[in-house]
């Protein structure tokens, strides 16, 4: 499978050492999106989200300055990009102190996108005729917002947030966001966090992100497992994929003690079957495909995980059309039903085999060129741009669903 854990050998993570060999396609090396936010920043995964889906710029100066606070107008028009929402530049802006065109690159900011978010109920003006533009987004309006957009429910009666009710408008909303999950990874988030100090732009993007998982995935062995997930869950990530151990490259694949280590850290993992040996194997047809499910099921077995775990079989290639993998998956699906199958590909995969309903878990890669874009059933991105985090280099991995076919720690540590 594609990864950006290229040539960087011994590498040093505590007292273990690193092994990171050679995989099969290309990588991206580059330095971080911004000069400020490296990859071990806590918000990092969502500013990193955000800007390469076009919602948040930095500034000339290649920072994003995390730290600072975002204005009420500035934040109409991230709210307004990251639910998607249509700006025709004829909307009539209701608030005599919101000026017009203040962005060469933009002439919609800011006035465009603080009438489109108010017309759409999602934000409210200091009064009839005024919007504050300049003044700062606090904690409590971004969580407001947010909350408002995403049209949360009520949480049960007896449901009490990790904080007191703080202010009669925003405290209903933030008791919903918490019950959502959308602030738990907000630093500080409990009894004594601040709902009325300004909003800092990575605590924008971090609740903006709210539903999504970051991960990671890799290739590597002989590593302090404890260090390495803790430095892990530190940077924002709490969910790994790995190989599943069979013939070929040992140091790609996973071992019992990783696993142990991951779920005593509280880190989900997800398993990726491949012969590394060969790429191209899901060419070979429906006994290919047929052999691989039983193989799969046996490594489950030497790691002590349920066979019922569902595993994404990958097409480290860029299929050109659904033809060359389509039997093999259906040699998958003669051993394993479709509700334990995840696919690992590019675009024409993941289309092909959601078409032949042959798969329940897609995660799609941009290791190749793609023209069209991420696919809308992938419930898993994987991003091959270069990541660091704890002396490792891996891929980042992005997920919107809450089961994307994960072997569940908790679950794990429950039943223990």
């Amino acid at each position: 499978m594609c990864s950006r854990a290229h040539a960087r050998a011994a590498a040093v993570l505590g007292a273990g050492v690193l092994i990171l060999l050679v995989l099969f396609a290309p990588s991206v090396w580059a330095t971080p999106l911004f000069s400020d936010v490296p990859d071990s920043h806590p918000y990092s995964p969502a500013i990193y989200d955000l800007k390469v889906r076009g919602i948040v710029n930095g500034f000339g100066d290649g920072t994003f300055r995390p730290a600072d606070h975002m204005t009420r107008q500035q934040f109409a028009k991230v709210i307004v990009k990251n639910l998607g929402l249509t700006v025709t530049g004829k909307e009539a802006c209701p608030f005599s102190d919101v000026l017009r065109k203040l962005s060469l690159s933009d002439p919609f900011y800011p006035d465009k996108y603080i009438a489109v978010c108010t017309a759409a109920g999602i934000m409210t003006g200091k009064t009839a005729s005024t919007f504050d533009p300049t003044g700062d987004t606090t904690r409590a309006q971004l969580i407001t917002v947010v909350a408002r957009a995403a049209g949360l429910t009520e949480p049960p009666l007896d449901y009490d947030p990790p904080f007191g009710d703080f202010e009669p408008t925003h405290y209903p909303w933030a008791r919903k966001a918490a019950y959502a999950g959308l602030l738990d990874d907000l630093k500080g988030m409990g009894p004594g966090f601040d709902f009325l100090a300004p909003a800092t732009r990575g605590e924008v993007a971090e609740v903006l992100t709210g539903d999504r998982r970051y991960g990671v995935d890799y290739s590597m062995t002989k590593v302090d497992w404890p260090a390495f997930f803790r430095a892990l869950k530190a940077s924002g990530r709490d969910f790994i994929g790995r190989y599943l151990p069979w013939r070929g490259a040992t140091w790609r694949q996973l071992t019992k003690v990783e696993l142990d280590a991951a779920v005593a850290a509280g880190v989900d993992c997800f398993f990726w079957f491949e012969d590394s040996d060969n790429h191209f194997s899901a060419r070979n047809g429906f006994a290919q495909g047929a052999a691989d499910a039983e193989e799969a099921l046996l490594a489950l077995e030497r790691l002590g995980v349920p066979s019922d775990t569902p595993v994404y079989y990958t097409v480290d290639f860029p299929a050109s059309h659904g033809s060359e993998i389509d039997a093999y998956f259906r040699g998958v699906n003669s051993v394993v039903p479709v509700s334990q199958i995840g696919v690992y590909g590019n675009y024409i995969t993941i289309d092909w085999v959601y078409q032949q309903s042959l798969a329940t878990y897609f995660c799609q890669s941009n290791a190749w060129p793609q023209p069209q874009g991420w696919h809308p059933v992938a419930q898993m991105r994987q991003d091959v741009t270069s990541l660091w985090v704890g002396g490792v280099h891996r891929d980042r991995l992005t997920v919107t669903v809450d089961d994307f076919g994960q072997f569940r720690a908790t679950q794990v540590r429950m039943n223990r």
